[in-house]
């Protein structure tokens, strides 16, 4: 379940907007959930006429006992006046490096993502809505709180997201007293909440408006970091990092029968806190509202595929190829080829012949894979969910199927013997005869009544994981019932 090991990664997002001062550099230890999980570096620096911000994050994590390591850097360089000009972005989740290039052309954005060799490139509008660079944004929100000014609004980019405005509005909180390496210190506290997340986080200043510290109380347990030295700070990623995985099972009120065979199900979704997101009725899921506030009902129908829209039919992103989902790669179409030697032109029959075989060719299944791309898995056949859904939809689309990968929560009998549960999945979905329909590459069978579709996202390279935001709001905050199940 490599989602868990990406929603990890928003221990970056904590500290956005929460850099260090002009000309700096800081290190910070970081802690998942109480454990040591880390380090930040931040790095402020100005040379000639261009300004350089950095932050470059590494952490480690537990998966059901498999160790996973993930480093996320991203770097922005504008001019002194602030005009944005490129932003670098690596992630080390897979086994290879993903590099992404922004580079900022007056009206449009130049996206170029590098992996193994592999290149693609993009050009999309840069956003209307008015928008400040990383160092821009530290000196207006810095100038806003000198003035006394107690809510501070404003516009930055983040690869996190793509090329789209994200919006954060700061509170000036009571002021508090920190000991730091024993040294008591008086800290500006401000809270900060984006609109694309639904948990804010808060950070303390001293008062030559160095970060001291920074929390953000995500679903999976609470991030910290804490200004220290490098030597400290890197310490951290030594020692077994906090178990995520298990932590967030989701048990349902009563077992599925037969819920590898059975075809229809209603089920009763509630979010814990009464605000349940608008979930999707796409594939073979359907929602309806309740009375109940923060409740609503899932029905389940295999034979019944919803209908793709205009829009759907003819969006590009769901034919062409990404960083993540490259279908024109070799070794991608030398596996569509293998996949349907004998199958006929029927494109359900293909669809489902590319997902037996998937199933099959990723042979090491395991936790040790943070998020590989297509090209990664098609090469080295391992990986979990993730995996096995971006490279059925690699592969569908090579063989002209428009896809997209779906994320949830999939039911499934732990190998311990233990209860069965709804742990966080991906899966695919695909265009077939105009339907959508689901598809999960990690089962023996095309799909079951035990998925909860939660979002949709085509990976494309300007998007992000703001295509996540139903499930980041319902990560440690949802309920299931099952209502009625025909196990026939």
């Amino acid at each position: 379940m490599s989602l868990v090991a990406r929603l990890a990664a928003l221990a970056c997002l904590a500290v956005l907007g929460s850099q260090a001062s002009a000309e700096s550099d800081q290190w910070f230890g970081m802690t998942l959930a109480g454990t040591p999980a880390g380090w930040s570096h931040m790095v402020d620096r100005v040379e000639g006429d261009a300004r350089t911000t950095m932050n470059e994050t590494a952490f480690r994590i537990s998966r059901a006992g498999v160790e996973v390591s993930m480093t996320l850097q991203v770097e922005w360089v504008e001019s002194r006046d602030g005009t944005p000009r490129s932003m670098t972005s690596r992630q080390d989740m897979g086994v290879q490096q993903m590099t992404t290039l922004w580079t900022f052309e007056g009206d449009s954005i130049r996206i170029v993502t590098e992996q193994d060799g592999r290149r693609n490139e993009t050009v999309v509008p840069t956003p209307s809505t008015p928008w400040l660079a990383p160092g821009a944004l530290q000196d207006a929100f810095r100038a806003a709180a000198k003035a006394g000014k107690d809510t501070i609004t404003l516009t930055t980019l983040s690869p996190d997201f793509g090329p789209e405005p994200v919006s954060m509005t700061y509170t000036r909180l009571e002021p508090e007293t920190l000991r730091i390496d024993g040294v008591e210190r008086t800290a500006s506290v401000w809270s900060m909440q984006m609109d694309k997340l639904p948990f804010p986080s808060v950070s303390r200043y001293a008062s030559d408006w160095t970060l001291l510290s920074t929390e953000m109380k995500a679903p999976f347990g609470q991030i910290d970091m804490t200004l220290s030295t490098r030597e400290r700070a890197m310490a951290a990623v030594r020692g077994k990092g906090p178990e995520l995985m298990l932590n967030l099972m989701i048990r349902p009120d009563r077992p599925i029968p037969d819920w590898l065979h059975a075809r229809t199900g209603r089920f009763r979704l509630r979010a814990k806190d009464g605000a349940m997101p608008q979930l999707p009725s796409a594939g073979f899921q359907r929602i309806e509202s309740t009375d109940e506030a923060g409740a609503v009902i899932q029905i389940m129908d295999l034979g019944s595929p919803s209908k793709a829209t205009k829009e759907e039919l003819a969006d590009p992103q769901y034919r062409s190829g990404s960083g993540m989902i490259d279908p024109d790669d070799k070794a991608i179409r030398d596996l569509v080829d293998k996949a349907l030697v004998d199958v006929g032109t029927d494109a359900g029959d293909r669809a489902e012949a590319l997902r037996a075989f998937v199933h099959r060719w990723i042979s090491i299944k395991n936790y040790r894979t943070a998020f590989a791309s297509a090209s990664e898995t098609a090469r080295n056949r391992t990986g979990d969910c993730s995996e096995h859904g971006v490279l059925l939809a690699a592969m569908l689309r090579s063989d002209g199927i428009p896809a997209r990968v779906a994320t949830g929560l999939v039911y499934f009998a732990p190998e311990n013997g233990g209860p069965s549960v709804y742990g966080w999945h991906m899966w695919t979905q695909a265009i077939v005869d105009g339907h959508w329909i689901d598809l999960d590459a990690t089962m023996p069978v095309p799909f079951t009544i035990g998925h909860v579709l939660v979002d949709t996202s085509s990976l494309a390279d300007d998007t992000g994981i703001g295509d996540q935001y139903n499930m980041l709001a319902l990560i440690g905050n949802m309920e299931i019932g099952v209502l009625e199940v025909d196990a026939k």
